[in-house]
């Protein structure tokens, strides 16, 4: 693991130009990379900066993703859809983006390398078995070439060509979302990466946004400290097991 420290990703550009320079030495080796992002759709979370108010679910509560394939915000909760607009639906102010999902990242990988195959490895393009089976197939019998993906990549596959894997978790809430369930899809999806040759696992994060000693702890492979240390923070919150939350 290395940590990148490099300017804030923004949809326009999710990624820095030193880990596109990473990205085009890997590709002119004629080997792959792996880019992990667990975020399905093309923009998380839309915001009215009039109303301040994201774009919820009406059912869930949680904000809408935008999907640009369908044109849809859809939940990612309960799978309600609705038609996408730019506006609000209560004041009709212009709606602002809020990060970006693995759709936005593919397409820009495309953009920066219109010559290399883009693969995308999530629920929304690889909804049955046959869909799956073909594209995993598609990537092993590739030469170079970027996998976008959720948590979808590290679920055991052998791919002999990826020497570079990079890790979008910066967009995280260090304090509230590095999870033990985040850490194992870091984990997995780093395992993805250099199984047959030397690999480089590079995690990109803002300047002014440093993660907290228990990342720190994690990249080392230090499990025990990392647990402790979240531990430590659900005493804190009284979250569970220190609590419980069903009786």
């Amino acid at each position: 693991f290395k940590v990148f420290p490099g300017p804030l990703s923004t949809m326009k550009e999710p990624l820095s130009f030193e880990i596109l320079k990473k990205i085009r030495d890997t590709l002119a080796r004629d080997e792959q990379v792996l880019i992990y992002l667990n975020r399905r759709g093309y923009i998380p979370r839309l915001f009215c900066t009039h109303c301040q108010e994201s774009v919820l679910c009406q059912a869930c509560l949680v904000p809408l993703v935008y999907h640009r394939q369908s044109d849809r915000f859809v939940c990612h909760h309960c799978s309600q859809f609705t038609k996408a607009s730019q506006q609000c639906l209560s004041c009709h102010a212009d709606l602002t983006t809020l990060g970006f999902g693995t759709e936005r990242l593919a397409e820009f990988m495309k953009e920066s390398f219109p010559q290399v195959p883009v693969f995308i490895v999530d629920t929304d393009h690889l909804s049955t078995h046959k869909k799956t089976t073909e594209e995993l197939k598609k990537i092993h019998d590739s030469g170079s070439g970027i996998i976008v993906g959720t948590q979808m990549i590290g679920k055991g596959h052998d791919w002999p060509k990826v020497t570079l894997a990079i890790l979008l978790v910066a967009p995280f809430d260090w304090e509230r979302q590095l999870t033990e369930h985040v850490a194992q899809q870091m984990i997995q999806a780093a395992g993805r990466c250099g199984r047959h040759s030397a690999g480089h696992v590079l995690i990109p994060i803002n300047h002014a946004n440093q993660p907290p000693e228990s990342f720190s702890a994690l990249l080392k492979h230090e499990y025990n400290v990392f647990a402790a240390s979240l531990l430590k923070a659900r005493e804190k919150q009284n979250l569970p097991p220190f609590s419980t939350q069903a009786k």
